[in-house]
Protein backbone atom coordinates (compact mmCIF):
# COMPACT_ATOMS: atom_id res chain seq x y z
CA UNK A 1 0.00 0.00 0.00
CA UNK A 2 3.02 2.28 0.30
CA UNK A 3 4.05 1.77 -3.35
CA UNK A 4 2.82 4.48 -5.75
CA UNK A 5 1.11 2.11 -8.19
CA UNK A 6 -2.45 1.05 -8.92
CA UNK A 7 -2.01 -1.95 -6.61
CA UNK A 8 -2.45 0.53 -3.76
CA UNK A 9 -6.08 1.05 -4.73
CA UNK A 10 -6.61 -2.71 -5.04
CA UNK A 11 -5.21 -3.30 -1.55
CA UNK A 12 -7.38 -0.50 -0.14
CA UNK A 13 -10.47 -2.26 -1.51
CA UNK A 14 -9.28 -5.61 -0.15
CA UNK A 15 -8.81 -4.02 3.26
CA UNK A 16 -12.59 -3.61 3.47
CA UNK A 17 -12.51 -7.19 4.79
CA UNK A 18 -11.59 -5.46 8.04
CA UNK A 19 -15.20 -4.32 8.22
CA UNK A 20 -16.32 -7.95 8.51
CA UNK A 21 -13.70 -8.71 11.16
CA UNK A 22 -14.70 -5.59 13.08
CA UNK A 23 -18.37 -6.64 13.09
CA UNK A 24 -17.35 -10.01 14.52
CA UNK A 25 -15.21 -8.31 17.17
CA UNK A 26 -18.17 -6.07 17.98
CA UNK A 27 -20.25 -9.17 18.64
CA UNK A 28 -17.55 -10.55 20.97
CA UNK A 29 -17.46 -7.22 22.80
CA UNK A 30 -21.27 -7.22 23.11
CA UNK A 31 -21.30 -10.64 24.79
CA UNK A 32 -18.59 -9.58 27.21
CA UNK A 33 -15.68 -11.54 25.73
CA UNK A 34 -12.39 -9.95 26.88
CA UNK A 35 -10.00 -12.72 25.80
CA UNK A 36 -7.19 -12.22 23.29
CA UNK A 37 -8.81 -11.91 19.85
CA UNK A 38 -5.87 -13.73 18.25
CA UNK A 39 -5.28 -11.15 15.49
CA UNK A 40 -1.55 -11.25 16.16
CA UNK A 41 -1.38 -14.71 17.73
CA UNK A 42 0.60 -14.68 20.95
CA UNK A 43 3.00 -11.94 19.82
CA UNK A 44 0.59 -9.10 20.68
CA UNK A 45 -2.34 -9.83 22.97
CA UNK A 46 -5.38 -7.65 22.21
CA UNK A 47 -8.91 -7.66 23.56
CA UNK A 48 -11.82 -7.29 21.10
CA UNK A 49 -12.16 -3.62 22.10
CA UNK A 50 -8.48 -2.92 21.44
CA UNK A 51 -8.63 -4.78 18.13
CA UNK A 52 -11.67 -2.76 17.03
CA UNK A 53 -9.71 0.44 17.66
CA UNK A 54 -6.80 -0.99 15.65
CA UNK A 55 -9.12 -1.87 12.75
CA UNK A 56 -10.71 1.59 12.71
CA UNK A 57 -7.25 3.16 12.48
CA UNK A 58 -6.21 0.80 9.67
CA UNK A 59 -9.41 1.51 7.74
CA UNK A 60 -8.86 5.25 8.10
CA UNK A 61 -5.33 4.90 6.69
CA UNK A 62 -6.63 2.72 3.84
CA UNK A 63 -9.30 5.25 2.89
CA UNK A 64 -6.80 8.09 2.90
CA UNK A 65 -4.35 6.17 0.73
CA UNK A 66 -7.13 5.30 -1.68
CA UNK A 67 -8.31 8.90 -2.02
CA UNK A 68 -5.08 10.89 -1.71
CA UNK A 69 -2.37 8.47 -2.86
CA UNK A 70 -0.68 9.09 -6.21
CA UNK A 71 -0.73 6.31 -8.78
CA UNK A 72 2.14 5.99 -11.25
CA UNK A 73 1.71 3.99 -14.46
CA UNK A 74 3.72 0.80 -14.75
CA UNK A 75 3.54 -2.54 -16.55
CA UNK A 76 1.27 -5.02 -14.84
CA UNK A 77 3.62 -7.87 -15.72
CA UNK A 78 6.37 -6.25 -13.64
CA UNK A 79 4.10 -5.89 -10.60
CA UNK A 80 2.67 -9.37 -10.95
CA UNK A 81 6.14 -10.86 -11.42
CA UNK A 82 7.48 -9.06 -8.35
CA UNK A 83 4.45 -10.22 -6.32
CA UNK A 84 4.99 -13.83 -7.46
CA UNK A 85 8.65 -13.72 -6.42
CA UNK A 86 7.83 -12.24 -3.00
CA UNK A 87 5.06 -14.75 -2.30
CA UNK A 88 7.04 -17.78 -3.46
CA UNK A 89 10.03 -16.68 -1.35
CA UNK A 90 8.00 -17.46 1.79
CA UNK A 91 8.38 -21.17 1.08
CA UNK A 92 12.14 -20.69 1.06
CA UNK A 93 12.28 -18.93 4.41
CA UNK A 94 9.36 -20.86 5.96
CA UNK A 95 9.26 -24.27 4.28
CA UNK A 96 6.22 -26.49 4.76
CA UNK A 97 7.18 -29.06 7.40
CA UNK A 98 7.38 -32.72 6.43
CA UNK A 99 4.66 -34.18 8.62
CA UNK A 100 5.57 -37.72 7.58
CA UNK A 101 8.52 -37.46 9.96
CA UNK A 102 8.77 -36.81 13.69
CA UNK A 103 11.71 -35.07 15.41
CA UNK A 104 12.40 -37.86 17.89
CA UNK A 105 15.83 -36.49 18.80
CA UNK A 106 14.24 -33.31 20.17
CA UNK A 107 12.40 -35.22 22.90
CA UNK A 108 14.52 -37.37 25.16
CA UNK A 109 12.95 -36.57 28.53
CA UNK A 110 9.35 -36.29 29.70
CA UNK A 111 7.81 -35.25 33.00
CA UNK A 112 6.65 -38.37 34.93
CA UNK A 113 8.86 -40.77 32.94
CA UNK A 114 12.26 -39.08 32.83
CA UNK A 115 14.70 -40.05 30.10
CA UNK A 116 12.89 -41.65 27.15
CA UNK A 117 14.02 -43.25 23.90
CA UNK A 118 11.37 -42.61 21.24
CA UNK A 119 13.42 -44.49 18.64
CA UNK A 120 12.82 -47.87 20.31
CA UNK A 121 9.59 -49.86 20.10
CA UNK A 122 6.08 -48.54 19.53
CA UNK A 123 5.23 -45.14 20.93
CA UNK A 124 2.22 -42.84 20.63
CA UNK A 125 2.66 -39.06 20.70
CA UNK A 126 -0.35 -36.76 21.18
CA UNK A 127 0.01 -33.11 20.14
CA UNK A 128 -2.39 -31.13 22.34
CA UNK A 129 -3.31 -27.53 23.07
CA UNK A 130 -4.17 -27.18 26.75
CA UNK A 131 -7.00 -24.72 25.98
CA UNK A 132 -8.45 -26.61 23.01
CA UNK A 133 -11.80 -28.29 23.73
CA UNK A 134 -11.15 -30.98 21.12
CA UNK A 135 -7.78 -31.71 22.71
CA UNK A 136 -9.37 -31.94 26.14
CA UNK A 137 -12.00 -34.33 24.80
CA UNK A 138 -9.37 -36.51 23.12
CA UNK A 139 -7.21 -36.60 26.25
CA UNK A 140 -10.22 -37.77 28.27
CA UNK A 141 -10.89 -40.52 25.69
CA UNK A 142 -7.24 -41.56 25.69
CA UNK A 143 -7.31 -41.77 29.47
CA UNK A 144 -10.22 -44.21 29.23
CA UNK A 145 -8.40 -46.30 26.62
CA UNK A 146 -5.27 -46.31 28.76
CA UNK A 147 -7.25 -47.74 31.69
CA UNK A 148 -8.46 -50.49 29.33
CA UNK A 149 -4.82 -51.23 28.36
CA UNK A 150 -5.57 -50.29 24.75
CA UNK A 151 -2.66 -47.88 24.31
CA UNK A 152 1.04 -48.33 23.63
CA UNK A 153 3.52 -46.18 25.56
CA UNK A 154 1.85 -42.77 25.23
CA UNK A 155 3.38 -39.32 25.56
CA UNK A 156 1.91 -35.83 25.24
CA UNK A 157 3.39 -32.65 23.82
CA UNK A 158 1.48 -29.73 25.32
CA UNK A 159 1.21 -26.21 23.94
CA UNK A 160 0.05 -23.65 26.50
CA UNK A 161 -1.86 -20.88 24.73
CA UNK A 162 -4.00 -19.43 27.50
CA UNK A 163 -4.36 -19.77 31.25
CA UNK A 164 -4.93 -23.54 31.53
CA UNK A 165 -2.05 -25.33 33.26
CA UNK A 166 -1.05 -28.95 32.77
CA UNK A 167 -2.37 -29.76 36.23
CA UNK A 168 -5.77 -28.23 35.43
CA UNK A 169 -5.84 -30.02 32.06
CA UNK A 170 -5.15 -33.37 33.71
CA UNK A 171 -7.83 -32.77 36.33
CA UNK A 172 -10.42 -31.79 33.69
CA UNK A 173 -9.66 -34.80 31.49
CA UNK A 174 -8.95 -37.42 34.17
CA UNK A 175 -5.74 -38.28 32.36
CA UNK A 176 -2.03 -38.08 33.05
CA UNK A 177 0.57 -38.89 30.40
CA UNK A 178 4.32 -38.31 30.44
CA UNK A 179 4.64 -34.92 28.80
CA UNK A 180 6.86 -32.13 27.53
CA UNK A 181 5.84 -28.56 26.74
CA UNK A 182 6.41 -27.09 23.27
CA UNK A 183 6.37 -23.57 21.85
CA UNK A 184 3.96 -22.18 19.28
CA UNK A 185 6.22 -22.76 16.26
CA UNK A 186 6.80 -26.41 17.12
CA UNK A 187 3.08 -26.86 17.80
CA UNK A 188 2.09 -25.62 14.34
CA UNK A 189 4.85 -27.68 12.72
CA UNK A 190 3.47 -30.87 14.27
CA UNK A 191 -0.30 -30.48 13.87
CA UNK A 192 -2.39 -30.76 10.72
CA UNK A 193 -5.12 -28.27 9.83
CA UNK A 194 -6.17 -28.06 13.47
CA UNK A 195 -5.35 -29.81 16.75
CA UNK A 196 -5.26 -32.42 18.07
CA UNK A 197 -3.00 -34.84 16.19
CA UNK A 198 -1.58 -38.23 17.18
CA UNK A 199 1.56 -39.88 15.80
CA UNK A 200 2.22 -43.61 16.06
CA UNK A 201 5.96 -44.34 15.98
CA UNK A 202 7.61 -47.69 15.36
CA UNK A 203 11.34 -47.68 16.15
CA UNK A 204 11.39 -43.93 15.57
CA UNK A 205 9.62 -44.00 12.20
CA UNK A 206 6.12 -42.59 11.67
CA UNK A 207 3.79 -45.56 11.22
CA UNK A 208 0.47 -43.68 11.33
CA UNK A 209 -0.89 -40.15 11.78
CA UNK A 210 -4.41 -39.51 13.07
CA UNK A 211 -6.20 -36.15 12.77
CA UNK A 212 -9.90 -37.15 12.84
CA UNK A 213 -11.89 -39.76 14.75
CA UNK A 214 -8.67 -40.31 16.65
CA UNK A 215 -9.96 -42.25 19.65
CA UNK A 216 -12.00 -44.70 17.56
CA UNK A 217 -9.09 -45.31 15.18
CA UNK A 218 -6.75 -46.00 18.10
CA UNK A 219 -9.27 -48.31 19.75
CA UNK A 220 -9.72 -50.27 16.49
CA UNK A 221 -5.96 -50.49 16.08
CA UNK A 222 -5.23 -51.86 19.55
CA UNK A 223 -8.30 -53.81 20.56
CA UNK A 224 -7.51 -57.52 21.12
CA UNK A 225 -9.41 -58.75 18.03
CA UNK A 226 -7.78 -56.22 15.69
CA UNK A 227 -5.76 -57.64 12.79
Amino acid sequence: MLLPYYTKQLMAIASLMLVGFTLHLGYLWAIGDTENCGCFGEMISMSPTESIAKNVLMLAVSVRLWIKGDSKPTKKTILLGAAAVLISSMWGFLPIPNQGEFPINDYTSFTYSGRTDLSSGEKMIAILNLDCEHCQELSEELGILQKKNLLPDTYALYFKEGETTVEQFEKMTNSAFPYAEIDINTFFDLIGESPPRVYILNDGEVDAVFDKDIASKIENRYQPNAD
